[in-house]
């Protein structure tokens, strides 16, 4: 059984891994200009679409609920998911300048090396913020369409080809990274 789940529901191999952050620090090496994002939006709802004006919920070591009030979003649903699915899913993007108080070393942010945080350089409209994709929260679709279509919200750009690539990049590896060889053997005893 456990061949089969292996066989079913891969995780990547660590060198396939390894290749992903490498294809990751290349988008940012090759210093080239690329498009990120889009002239225009998107007319629908798209994974990696920023929205403005939306807040996060977190809990603290306390267990006290915090929010981020009224930062910029990044859809993070599949958009698929996103026209057809009640509730979507966002993470939240916070100034660049935020984190680096926040003891982040400056190269390290902008060149990807935190699993859960995703620079987008060379863009105006994002180049100034970090994408928390440790922070998600949850929205109904209805909500967000109805402060879109009433101007309570706006949608700021929709990624590119290029940029949906490099997003799903940094998904993959932030999400499918293999866990540490004690947590697979505790896992199969």
């Amino acid at each position: 059984m456990i061949d089969l789940l292996d066989y079913l529901f891969p995780s990547i191999d660590p060198y396939t891994h390894y290749k992903a952050r490498e294809v990751v620090g290349e988008f940012l090496r090759d210093r080239k200009y690329i498009e990120y994002t889009l002239p225009n939006t998107l007319p629908f709802l798209a994974q990696g679409d920023v929205v403005s004006e939306l807040s996060f919920t977190f809990y603290n070591e306390e267990g006290q609920r915090k929010e981020i009030k009224k930062c910029k979003g990044m859809l993070m649903s599949n958009t698929c998911d996103a026209e057809n699915d009640e509730i979507i899913t966002f993470c939240p993007l916070l100034p660049l300048e935020a984190c680096l108080k926040e003891d982040f070393d400056r190269d390290n942010l902008i060149n990807n090396n935190h699993y859960s945080l995703f620079y987008i350089p060379n863009e105006p409209k994002l180049e100034n913020y970090i994408i928390d994709m440790s922070m998600w929260t949850s929205y109904t679709r209805e909500y967000i369409m109805w402060c879109l279509e009433n101007g309570e919200m706006t949608k700021e750009c929709s990624l590119s080809l290029k940029g949906y690539y490099f997003f799903l990049l940094k998904l993959t590896v932030h999400f499918m990274r293999p866990e540490a060889s004690e947590a697979i053997e505790r896992r199969s005893a």
